[in-house]
């Protein structure tokens, strides 16, 4: 299972002080390309909203999509 959780942050002071905390928690690197979702007119993302689909690459074929 996957969580991700987005911080709006104030400046770089605060994500300086935030980038070293998830370090602790890496297991691996997933080599994915994220694609995102909208109508022509922005809907979802005048609602703050996304529609996304995540694409693992598996490393003996990373070129695959």
């Amino acid at each position: 299972m996957e969580v991700e959780v987005k911080l709006g942050l104030l400046n770089a002071l605060i994500y300086a002080r935030l980038n070293p905390l998830p370090s602790s928690f890496h297991l691996k690197t997933l080599h994915q390309q994220n694609l995102f979702f909208d109508s022509d007119a922005a809907t979802l993302s005048s609602q703050r909203a996304v529609t996304m689909t995540r694409v693992v690459f598996s490393p003996s074929r990373p070129s695959q999509f």
